[in-house]
């Protein structure tokens, strides 16, 4: 899918654009807040906003751009939102609307006209997919991204979504949707070395979004301080690798879907089928090696989605193919708390992270003070 810029800034800052749309607008009526399904109170999302209009019960779009408003007799347009449902108002309403949120139709543009520009838009999309085994079917529908939406100097970013449909652990109509992002490694021109490193990267959470990292830690750019443009990041990993943001699983970040995982194996499985995908729509990266990397809670996703890329390889089965797995990596990994917790105090003070640490509970206080690197004193106060 093409990604609007304006559009992705709008969906990036949904939660709290929803909060200040849906909750602290005076009067503002949202799909999904009201029993009324059809209708939302557009005029409410403007300090001075016109009345109602006849263009605000169209909930299609095709109906809404032929349509003339029932008092003033102007012209309704369509409002697309990321962050919200897209609804129908009248010239003077889309006039009134927050850029950051909706993207209007131009009145001045006819039917026949918005129509053209949209499959103008739309043209680029490259969708895919493939049956791996009966009943199994996953596809990729992706696009590239603008150089200058981020990064003029990687010379390649695609951005979509994997659907998949059939899948063991999506049989009851869970419609599960995989966003991704994927830079190749910065260079003046399109790199063809298989060698580079292609590395998939998971954030944790549980439930932390990969753009989050993409944006803020090891991606090509974050977003700059008035939220309508993005900032380049000299020291992104895609300085030595070609990177792929994997929002998974299902209902993180831009993932979509019933929340159906629960578990390592349900993950690896979905992963696994996204990395077959991936490769099969887009053959030029298959040879290169493949690191999966994870942060915190991405300790239990990297080790279980390498595994099943692991034994996926040692029996493939009809239509899939060998993908060249060479690493996994955790960092700050959460693996198994019962065992980390346990010896989190003595690092921490082993390495003078803390000079003192202070606990409380209901019975005890634990005072603890470091008295060299290779010892310290546990006093309890009760």
């Amino acid at each position: 899918m093409r990604i609007s810029k304006k559009a992705f800034f709008v969906t990036f800052t949904s939660l709290k654009s929803c909060e200040v749309l849906g909750s602290t607008i005076s009067g503002a009526t949202l799909r999904g807040s009201s029993n009324d399904n059809n209708h939302r109170d557009l005029s409410s999302f403007t300090t001075t906003g016109p009345a109602l209009s006849s263009c605000n019960s169209i909930s299609d779009k095709d109906a809404c751009r032929s349509s003339l408003d029932d008092t003033t007799s102007e012209a309704c347009v369509w409002c697309e939102c990321s962050a919200i449902p897209s609804e129908c108002a009248s010239s003077s309403q889309a006039q009134g609307l927050p850029e950051a949120v909706f993207e209007c139709d131009d009145p001045s543009m006819n039917e026949k006209a918005q129509k053209e520009e949209e499959s103008a838009d739309n043209v680029a999309t490259q969708q895919t997919s493939f049956t791996f085994m009966e009943g199994l079917t996953h596809s990729i529908s992706d696009d590239e991204v603008d150089r200058d939406f981020c990064d003029p100097s990687s010379p390649r970013s695609l951005s979509g979504y994997m659907d998949i449909t059939g899948s063991k652990y999506d049989a009851n109509g869970e419609d599960k949707h995989l966003f991704y992002w994927f830079f190749e490694k910065r260079s003046s021109t399109r790199n063809t070395d298989k060698s580079i490193p292609l590395i998939i990267w998971l954030t944790g959470g549980p439930g932390c979004s990969s753009s989050l990292a993409l944006l803020t830690e090891n991606g090509p750019c974050s977003v700059n301080p008035t939220g309508d443009d993005t900032i380049v990041n000299p020291y992104s990993w895609i300085e030595s690798a070609h990177m792929l943001w994997l929002d998974q699983p299902a209902g993180v970040g831009f993932s979509y879907g019933k929340w159906t995982d629960h578990d390592e194996d349900m993950v690896g499985e979905d992963a696994y089928y996204f990395l077959q995908a991936f490769v099969k729509s887009h053959p030029e990266y298959s040879a290169n090696p493949i690191f999966i990397v994870g942060e915190s809670y991405g300790g239990h996703y990297a080790p279980a989605i390498a595994h099943r890329v692991f034994k996926g390889n040692q029996k493939l089965k009809p239509g899939t193919d060998i993908l060249n797995l060479k690493g996994v990596a955790v960092g700050n990994g959460l693996t198994d708390p019962k065992i980390q917790y346990q010896v989190s105090f003595y690092f921490m003070c082993r390495f003078k992270f803390l000079k003192i640490v202070y606990m409380m509970s209901k019975s005890l206080q634990l005072t603890i003070l470091i008295e060299n690197t290779n010892q310290y004193i546990v006093t309890v106060l009760r």
